[in-house]
């Protein structure tokens, strides 16, 4: 180990870690590549058992960290957030998945939940409002009961969210009656917009950190991929019935009417 240097000369000296068996008091690596690489860490760690790995034992002074300790290791184990949510335009010709920059802010929102939970999901993007379930499964080209309708309820005062398939009605009175309530009616547009934060017509079942109670027509479960509000009128994602499940914490129950419909 080199003396200690005076401070204006650390940005441009070599900082020399020593291996396990030539230290008496190790320099924490990790915590260098947290400041300089921005690094979760996790995964700063990782990238330094890496480096032991490879047996490189030097790091560059703070502002030059780089080949090898952190550039070749952040190719292989990414940087921070290590998902990213593709989102797939419709109107793309080559129907090639792509990563929009630009999302309006509910969108975000739920690309931002779908991406930390890491879901088994893909955002869908149309080039303009799809109005009916009927129309956006005709887009899509799949059953109207694939397609989730994600309905508010307001029961004795509390919001309660219901997924239902897009082919049936839910049941107000059984709703009222899995939550303990004496009555449940459909909420106005503005109380869906304080309870979710998503414009009606659009709502996400997820994230809602503002519902307490959130209920799945377990029929959803048979279908092996479902689509999903997910924040705006031109934008639905697609996930696997059992993703739907777990990410929104739904209770599954018999939430809908007897009888089916046909949607308009």
């Amino acid at each position: 180990m080199e003396a200690p240097a005076p401070l204006d000369d650390l940005l441009d000296r070599l900082v020399l870690v020593p291996r396990r068996e030539q230290e008496p008091s190790r320099l924490p690596a990790h915590a260098l590549v947290v400041v300089e690489g921005r690094l979760e860490p996790v995964c700063a760690r990782a990238v330094v058992a890496l480096a032991h790995e490879l047996r490189l034992v030097g790091v560059e002074a703070l502002r030059a960290l780089g080949d090898p300790l952190v550039d070749v290791p952040e190719d292989r184990l990414g940087r921070g957030k290590t998902y990213e949510l593709g989102v797939h335009r419709r109107d793309n010709a080559e129907r090639a998945d792509t990563v929009s920059h630009v999302l309006p802010e509910p969108v975000q929102r739920v690309a931002d939940f779908l991406s930390t939970a890491r879901a088994e999901a893909r955002l869908e993007e149309f080039p303009a409002e799809i109005p009916t379930v009927r129309d956006v499964a005709k887009a899509l080209g799949v059953d109207p009961g694939q397609i989730v309708k994600t309905l508010v309820f307001v029961c004795d005062g509390r919001p309660v969210v219901v997924l239902v398939p897009g082919d049936r009605r839910a049941d107000e009175a059984k709703v009222a009656r899995a939550v303990g309530a004496a009555s449940a009616r459909v909420a106005t547009r503005e109380e869906v917009l304080a309870a979710t934060g998503f414009p009606p017509g659009a709502v996400a079942p997820f994230p809602l950190p503002a519902v307490e109670t959130i209920l799945l027509e377990r029929t959803l479960l048979a279908e092996d991929t479902v689509w999903v509000g997910a924040g705006s009128d031109r934008h639905l994602a697609r996930l696997p019935a059992p993703e739907l499940l777990r990410l929104s914490s739904a209770r599954q129950m018999d939430a809908v009417e007897d009888h089916t419909y046909h949607s308009v």
